[in-house]
């Protein structure tokens, strides 16, 4: 793995992260900076099976043979996995949504649609990473020079297609942007994956 490739898309991406709490900074309201972070407590579960997938599965990932087609049955049962975990994860907020915001307060008890498109912005950001993480165990590392551009443009084009002033277009907009990024990681590994031995 070559860690000059690296680097620079783990520093862009840690940015990234924060661009939902300063687009609602800019054209947002106070109101919505805590909606976010309220919600964002609620999608703080997903980390879990964060760190379940980087302690158990992708290790094992990492070992397999350069086999093509045991990497790719692997891969995509990894990916069916996560898909599933999501619709599970997204059902569940869909069903639930009124007891989750329970927990949060009376003053969030409004927010159903939004909290469903925080989780889904949550699942897609752990589809990303997961594969993400899956790539690089194998030493595939996306050259910056193509992934920091493209992804530069997937949030020029959000910022251009979405009204961001309201809670429900940041969250949108959030949307968006992580589906960009599952899919060129998803993509990338199943190609490394078919130009393999």
């Amino acid at each position: 793995m070559c860690s000059s490739d690296l680097l620079p898309s783990a520093v862009y991406y840690c940015f990234l992260g924060q661009i939902t709490v300063w687009l609602i900074s800019i054209f947002g309201t106070t109101s919505s900076i805590a909606n976010v972070g309220a919600l964002g407590r609620i999608a703080m579960f997903l980390t879990i099976f964060t760190i379940l997938c980087n302690t158990l599965v992708v290790p094992r990932f990492a070992r397999l043979p350069d086999n093509k087609s045991l990497l790719l049955h692997r891969f995509l049962q990894i990916q069916g996995s996560l898909l599933f975990l999501s619709a599970f994860t997204i059902a569940m907020s869909y069903l639930f949504s009124a007891q989750a915001l329970w927990i949060l307060g009376p003053n969030y008890s409004d927010l159903n649609t939004e909290l469903l498109l925080n989780i889904v912005g949550a699942c897609l950001g752990l589809i990303s990473g997961v594969s993400f993480s899956l790539s690089t165990s194998r030493g595939w590392v996306i050259n910056p020079a193509y992934s920091i551009p493209a992804s530069l443009i997937s949030v020029t084009a959000g910022i251009v297609l979405i009204d961001v002033s309201s809670l429900k277009g940041i969250l949108i907009f959030n949307i968006f942007i992580s589906l960009i990024h599952a899919l060129i990681f998803v993509i990338y590994g199943l190609v490394k994956i078919r130009n393999s031995k």
